[in-house]
């Protein structure tokens, strides 16, 4: 087990960086598990890409890191919750269950292909206002832009 100092170094470090970034502290919390991963809790990061095609649902797809280990947001037409199973290097999502509504065909068929790249994640990379959901081979699925303050509901 690593001693209380090396957490309290890896906080400082975090808490650097995320300054630099400009971050709300009013709306946003650091978690740092005992494994070391780091999740943002209290933003709302907005879908700008999914599998390699911008995402033009208005209002925008989302997701928030409501727990350690449950995601939630709307893909578009639908609301959304999924498992969260994070490790320091890799995430990944439980069986993705949501809402049923049915929108226009477009609309459609951009949440199928969000949630189809959801259940697909296994890393990510957050870099200040920027997120990246990846597959195995490191191809990019999901690219989200954060938007400070709390999750809309």
């Amino acid at each position: 087990m690593k001693s209380n100092r090396d957490y309290t170094n890896l906080l400082a470090g975090v808490l650097v960086a995320l300054l630099g970034t400009g971050c709300d502290w009013s709306a946003t919390t650091v978690l740092i598990s005992p494994s070391g991963t780091v999740i943002l809790f209290g933003a709302r990061w907005e879908v700008m890409e999914v599998d390699g095609m911008a995402a033009t649902v208005t209002p925008a797809a989302y997701v928030a890191f409501e727990t350690a280990q449950r995601i939630a947001g709307s893909s578009g037409c639908n609301r959304y919750v999924a498992e969260l199973n994070p490790s320091q290097t890799t995430v990944s999502m439980g069986t993705v269950g949501g809402t049923r509504l049915v929108c226009e065909p477009g609309v459609m068929e951009q949440e199928r292909r969000f949630i189809n790249a959801l259940e697909s994640t296994t890393t990510h990379v957050v870099d200040g206002d920027t997120m990246q959901f990846m597959n195995g081979t490191g191809r990019v699925l999901i690219r989200f832009r954060r938007v400070n303050g709390a999750e809309s509901r």
